[in-house]
């Protein structure tokens, strides 16, 4: 009776033309008793565990659920996370579970949305649960990508320190996108999963900012002539600007600033632009020449556009104004021969 009630929920709740509403009354719906059909669906879960097809209905029905954001809001009074990470832990290594350990792990991605979702899923090992998904089912898109949006997620707290930094979540997360590079939702998630550990934890940031995964981060954007990328990309590039010379250089190298001013010919949306200038501006803050930021006056064309095109924009205007301080500082460097090591604005860490 119970596989047959999650079957029907199955139906009504994913294919029905009516799926949505459907998954609002069930929410929102009690029993007699006054047990809610939540956690109907819970105790289910936890009783027919050991039936493949049933944890199908019943793990996509609770990633459906959860990935309607105001839906989404109406879980946290439900206990998802044991049952969830039990059943994704048992169906791990399970050649056949494709489908199951997706659900889990999207339903895990999007519960940790949820600040105080996030903390019970850190708290039950749920981070080395994604890292184990990502292992096991290294080539599989789908999972690949639910467990990278999961550790973004999880990377907000300041529980998931450990748990990111004595693994090997950022080689791993190098690697997916890799192996993903062709795919722009893919590249797009993992530059700003690293970009949201990069902005809280010094150490990954030395990591991110090395010879060996700087060339890849690039590389990631060769293929794909898009404003959302390039603008996760930037926002990427400038958290690792801050603070870091060394870094700073080596992004230079590979032409870190030639890539933004070329997209922001491009690209005029202001999303994007705003992230550019923010990027350059992190960038100059640590830059010890002038060279490479004031060649053939193309950043100052690149930036004066951006301040025109965008003048109630509070971020472009700031931006733009602390990288002609910097212009300027490069300037006073050069008459008086000082050492210079950084402008007196600070860049802000933005993600």
């Amino acid at each position: 009776i119970r596989k047959a009630g999650l079957q029907a929920l199955h139906h009504q709740c994913i294919l029905s033309v009516h799926a949505e509403d459907n998954q609002r009354s069930l929410i929102k719906s009690k029993l007699k008793n006054g047990m809610s059909g939540i956690d109907v669906l819970i105790y289910a879960m936890e009783e027919l565990q050991q039936d493949f097809v049933a944890m199908e209905w019943a793990c996509e029905l609770c990633w459906r659920m959860t990935s309607v954001e105001d839906l989404l809001k109406h879980m946290k009074e439900f206990s998802f996370h044991e049952v969830i990470a039990s059943i994704c832990r048992h169906y791990m290594t399970t050649s056949i579970a494709n489908t199951i350990i997706e659900a889990c792990i999207g339903t895990i991605a999007n519960l940790a949305y949820l600040e105080g979702k996030r903390n019970e899923f850190i708290n039950i090992g749920a981070i080395e649960l994604v890292l184990d998904a990502l292992s096991y089912h290294e080539k599989n898109f789908g999972i690949s990508y639910e467990a990278t949006l999961a550790l973004g997620n999880f990377s907000l707290s300041p529980l998931a320190r450990d748990s990111v930094l004595n693994s090997r979540a950022l080689q791993m997360l190098v690697h997916e996108l890799q192996l993903f590079i062709n795919n722009a939702e893919h590249v797009s998630v993992t530059l700003s999963t690293l970009a949201c550990i990069a902005v809280r934890y010094h150490e990954a940031k030395q990591i991110i900012g090395t010879r060996e995964i700087i060339p890849i981060v690039f590389q990631s954007i060769q293929d794909h002539d898009s404003s959302s990328v390039l603008e996760i990309w930037s926002t990427l590039i400038s958290t690792l600007a801050v603070g870091s010379d060394t870094i700073c250089e080596i992004m230079l190298e590979y032409g870190a600033l030639d890539i933004l001013m070329r997209a922001m010919e491009r690209f005029p949306e202001e999303s994007f632009q705003d992230a550019a200038c923010f990027a350059i501006r992190n960038i100059s803050c640590q830059m010890k020449e002038s060279d490479p930021l004031l060649r053939g006056g193309g950043t100052s064309k690149c930036i004066v556009s951006a301040m025109e095109a965008h003048r109630q924009s509070v971020s472009i205007q700031t931006s733009a104004c602390c990288i002609f301080w910097n212009f300027r500082l490069f300037s006073l460097m050069a008459k008086h021969s000082w050492s210079f090591r950084s402008s007196p604005f600070k860049a802000s860490r933005r993600i």
